[in-house]
């Protein structure tokens, strides 16, 4: 008789924490984002204003604004007003 010993291994993960914000808000504009831990700061680009956030569980908490929206023609104003030498 031919004995089999066979062990079964189940393994089980479980993630804590938050997921990373996305760069791209939900109008479409671009925002840059740091985070450092439960702690994460935004902010719109080419603006001095910031919002920070938090980390509970799997939730981030916060007031988180809204950046305004990038209209193309506006850049392409900028540009052709400003052209690059």
């Amino acid at each position: 008789m031919i004995m089999i010993n066979t062990l079964l291994y189940v393994y089980i993960f479980i993630v804590v924490g938050c997921a990373d914000l996305t760069t791209i808000g939900d109008n479409g504009a671009p925002h840059w984002m740091e985070r450092n831990g439960d702690l994460a700061v935004f902010g719109c680009n080419g603006s001095s204003t910031t919002w920070q956030l938090k980390c509970d569980g799997d939730q981030w908490v916060g007031e988180r604004g809204v950046c305004p929206s990038v209209s193309l023609a506006g850049t392409v104003r900028s540009v052709l007003k400003h052209p690059a030498h």
